[in-house]
């Protein structure tokens, strides 16, 4: 028992050590600029360094290479330690550490998932969570329909974006989904109603994500809801679907 436990923390230390090089190499990575254009486009209480998309995922790519022993547990753990660090860039990185590993995600539990459903309080965190990790974990079964339902149901608007932007994994192409209409409208039609310009730009992406694959389904979708639904998302929908664009310039 004495060695089990001195084997944890030594395991422990690795971990913390990890993740402080992944938190140093977003540290160096840091930009004035890109931290005030984050700031304006994305504002949050975390604190925000300031680093690029690109050297984000450079910085992933370097830690996943020097690193290929890691297993798919020691990683979430990593990833968990990494969004409670309350450090914008951390979690991001986390979210895509996590959910772009087909061979990783598939190992985080339910307690896992909701671990990382931590201090959500700007889109790009929510979209990039919902997108990468809770979404697919809703597809693959971690999460079921009553989690998504509780989410859509919040009385938090970010958690109910988070419900939405959940779906949009289950139909684009491009990140696995294989389309799911059911799940889909059943989120979409909990926040039919739903008023905040945050939760009604999610419903209008969600619905115009199925529109690309089943065009009369989403139509039809509008049509019967059309009295509740937010004019912004008929019009954004129906473009979509006519068009193939969000909006006409």
């Amino acid at each position: 028992m004495i060695l089990i436990g001195m084997l944890e923390i030594g395991i422990f230390e690795i971990m913390t050590t990890l993740a402080q090089k992944i938190i140093d190499a977003l540290t160096e990575n840091a930009d004035s600029k890109r931290l005030e254009f984050n700031n304006y486009v994305a504002p949050t209480k975390k604190k925000m360094l300031g680093v690029t998309s690109p050297e984000l995922k450079q910085i992933l790519t370097d830690f996943q290479n020097g690193n290929r022993d890691l297993s798919a547990r020691q990683k979430i753990e990593i990833a968990i330690e990494l969004v409670h660090t309350d450090i914008f860039e951390c979690a991001q990185l986390a979210y895509e550490l996590v959910g772009k590993d087909k061979k990783v995600l598939p190992h985080a539990t339910k307690n896992d998932i909701e671990l990382m459903n931590y201090n959500l309080d700007n889109w790009a965190s929510v979209d990039c969570f919902g997108m990468y990790v809770y979404g697919k974990a809703w597809r693959i079964g971690t999460l079921t329909d009553a989690d998504l339902i509780a989410l859509a149901q919040h009385e938090n608007f970010w958690q109910r974006r988070l419900a939405v932007v959940s779906t949009v994994p289950l139909n684009q192409k491009s990140n696995g989904g294989t389309v799911d209409v059911d799940r889909t409208l059943m989120i979409c039609e909990l926040l039919l109603t739903d008023k905040n310009d945050l939760v009604v730009k999610a419903l209008s992406w969600a619905l115009r994500e199925l529109a690309k694959r089943e065009p009369d389904v989403v139509e039809s979708f509008v049509f019967k809801h059309k009295a509740t639904l937010h004019p912004r998302v008929i019009r954004e929908v129906r473009t979509k679907i006519y068009t193939g664009k969000k909006n006409i310039s």
